[in-house]
């Protein structure tokens, strides 16, 4: 159950040149934080299998399919989080632990699996990978990586995604963000929740490096501390061997 500690400490330094990270400087009357963009590393994924793999788990996160995610999932080792209790099934207490059992369709796993694996993957060790692409970041900026280490910080998904004066798509836009770290204050409340077109997320309240508040649509949102997934090779085939989040 500790193997993955060990892999974050060993293999940051393979995925230097992974990941883009690119620090912006804002103005010197900005004394809130560096502007920082991690963008998606090129050619994340070579492995036909694995493009395959992945591209069925975003049609089963769509489909809600739990039948044809358990074939994938590393009956031997899966990892949910540090606390797991021991001499127990992995998968039993995974398929608990996301409500899974009865009713997975209404199961917040799906919502999550989506968000991980929707920009891509990064290795991180001979035929092991993690998602989402921005996992095991290695950067000697002590900032940034102090940053990464928060959960109140978030990362914008995409190129040019608004940021709305107000939680709805018919507010004004007053930003838009390229793959931007952004914090995101949890403040316990309840968020909006919109739909536009067949998605429906919630908005999220988001801080920018230069002090302006808005909200951006929760598709294109994801908190560096969330949810990260996990494939391995093993005999040939990519399986799942752990679904986490936090630290």
């Amino acid at each position: 159950m500790t193997k993955y500690n060990t892999y974050r400490l060993l293999t940051k330094l393979l995925l230097l040149t992974s990941i883009i990270i690119l620090p912006i400087n804002v103005g010197a009357g900005d004394n809130r934080y560096k502007r920082y963009q991690i963008y998606p590393a090129k050619n994340q994924t070579s492995d036909p299998l694995l493009n395959q793999t992945i591209q069925k788990l975003k049609q089963i996160a769509l489909s809600k399919n739990i039948e044809k995610l358990q074939p994938l999932l590393n009956k031997d080792e899966f990892w949910v989080h540090h606390d797991m209790p021991e001499n127990i099934d992995p998968i039993d207490y995974f398929l608990k632990y996301w409500k899974l059992n009865d009713h997975p369709e209404k199961s917040q796993f799906w919502l999550e699996l989506e968000l991980a694996i929707r920009f891509g993957c990064n290795s991180y060790a001979k035929n092991k990978v993690v998602c989402p692409y921005y996992e095991y970041y290695y950067t000697e900026d002590s900032r940034l990586a102090s940053i990464l280490e928060k959960p109140d910080y978030g990362i914008i998904l995409g190129e040019k995604v608004n940021v709305r004066k107000k939680p709805s798509i018919k507010s004004k836009v007053i930003a838009q963000l390229t793959y931007d770290v952004v914090l995101a204050p949890q403040l316990g409340e309840e968020a909006v929740t919109e739909k536009i077109g067949d998605s429906s997320y919630p908005w999220i309240s988001i801080i920018l490096y230069n002090g302006k508040t808005g909200y951006v649509y929760g598709k294109y949102f994801k908190r560096v501390m969330s949810e990260r997934l996990y494939l391995e090779k093993i005999e040939g085939k990519w399986l799942l061997t752990g679904f986490s989040g936090g630290c």
